[in-house]
């Protein structure tokens, strides 16, 4: 294992020029966490029943809502970012609020990595992380580095396959008021979770394959919030809206 990080991290810095050329490429579907490194150990995410991937999800400033990111394990963690140029030979974001859900995972093994994984955020969250974006063959890796010289390591299956049949995912209106809408191409169901900006759980909530369904938002409060989709096969997409 240390041989492989040591490989990926010499990559990573002599192609580290041509970094800017893949920034589109971190907004595109879901990274999943490979490898975890802390202090110099190695870390690999647990798999279970209870835990199946750790992703990650960056979505893009829209309608005025800065940058988001969007990882879980048990719970999940959600920030705003702001992105800077080059500190050094990598670009950096930072983040400007976070919040967490507050769920207790079922199995130990889940929660002491739940533990490991978000204090590599929290223990910087002050500070810039540094990423960079390599490509082994036609995988992308994403490479995200901490001001302790810790790192996470990131896959991304979804590009790796450029499968164009994967379902697609559109919300509106956005700014919503009464109803929101969600319209798909899946042909499986799928199930939505939305959060508030604190992190609390509102609803979860099944919906059949294809066409238009909605949620009822109309009572809820002014404010941003976070909606997650989980189709069958496991593939998470990360959407945001506002609730005027």
């Amino acid at each position: 294992m240390k041989k492989q990080l040591f490989f990926i991290t010499c990559i990573s810095l002599m192609v580290s020029q041509s970094v800017f050329a893949q920034f589109p490429v971190l907004f595109e579907g879901e990274w999943k966490l490979e490898l975890l490194t802390i202090d110099g150990e190695d870390f690999v995410p647990p798999m279970n029943d209870e835990v199946e991937m750790i992703g990650l999800v960056f979505e893009e400033e829209s309608e005025g809502i800065p940058p988001v990111f969007d990882t879980y394990v048990c719970n999940g963690f959600f920030g705003f970012l702001s992105f800077q140029e080059e500190t050094g030979m990598l670009p950096s974001f930072s983040f400007d609020e976070y919040s967490m859900t507050l769920i207790e995972c079922d199995l130990s093994e889940n929660s002491v990595f739940e533990n490991l994984y978000f204090n590599f955020y929290l223990n910087g969250i002050e500070d810039v992380f540094e990423y960079d974006i390599i490509y082994l063959g036609n995988a992308p890796t994403l490479s995200v580095y901490n001001t302790n010289g810790d790192a996470a390591f990131y896959g991304n299956p979804f590009l790796s396959l450029r499968d164009n049949t994967l379902p697609s995912f559109s919300i509106y209106p956005n700014p919503v008021q009464s109803q929101l809408y969600i319209e798909t191409d899946s042909q499986e169901d799928y199930t939505i979770t939305v959060f508030d900006i604190q992190g609390r759980m509102l609803i979860t909530t099944s919906k059949e394959a294809l066409g238009i369904n909605s949620i009822d938002v109309q009572h809820w409060k002014s404010g941003l919030y976070f909606l997650r989709i989980e189709d069958q096969k496991g593939k998470v997409t990360a959407k945001r809206f506002l609730k005027n």
